[in-house]
């Protein structure tokens, strides 16, 4: 079962001194559940827009709560790429959403400080986010932090579709998200 009351707790300290979050959805679309996490972002996009409709970018999308601006980006399996425009930005925070193993039922979710994530594992993405983390505090004196979720398979896949309690997980992530933010 979700402890989403508590990563609801979490994400509210971790936010609590933000003026600009980035929230970076990463994963790799045709690996199944390893998408959850720009599903989750994609979804993030909806609640936080009230469209269905999802835009062709979010580069120019932004949105205000409670004094905070907050900006989505799809990381895709290269969040390394997005550097500059997080530089541009000038996010104080960077909330990365993603697939992890984290030893539990399929779609649980848990935050993670990513100087708890090994930088050395084998990994989906060009650069392990550990290391990717590191930039991004010491280079623009940013807080970072991962929200994973739990695959239940990370199989190739022809088209972006998660498993029925992965797809919970996205959207329960997003209100989860959302709601942190106030």
């Amino acid at each position: 079962m979700n402890n989403e009351k508590e990563i609801i707790k979490g994400l509210k300290e971790f936010f609590r001194d933000a003026e600009r979050i980035a929230v970076i959805g990463i994963g790799q679309e045709w690996r199944q559940d390893d998408a959850v996490g720009i599903v989750a972002v994609e979804r993030l996009y909806n609640e936080l827009s009230g469209s269905q409709e999802l835009p062709l970018s979010f580069n120019d999308e932004r949105f205000h709560r409670a004094g905070k601006e907050i900006r989505l980006y799809i990381g895709a399996d290269a969040p390394e790429s997005l550097t500059g425009k997080i530089r541009k930005f000038k996010a104080t925070h960077v909330l990365f959403v993603d697939a992890a193993e984290l030893a539990r039922m399929p779609g649980e979710m848990e935050l993670v400080p990513l100087s708890e994530v090994k930088g050395d594992e084998i990994s989906t993405h060009n650069i392990p986010l550990s290391v990717l983390a590191k930039f991004l505090e010491l280079d623009m004196g940013c807080k970072v932090l991962l929200l994973g979720i739990q695959p239940e398979k990370i199989s190739i896949c022809f088209e972006k579709k998660l498993t029925p309690k992965v797809d919970e997980a996205a959207s329960i992530a997003a209100v989860t998200i959302r709601d942190s933010l106030v």
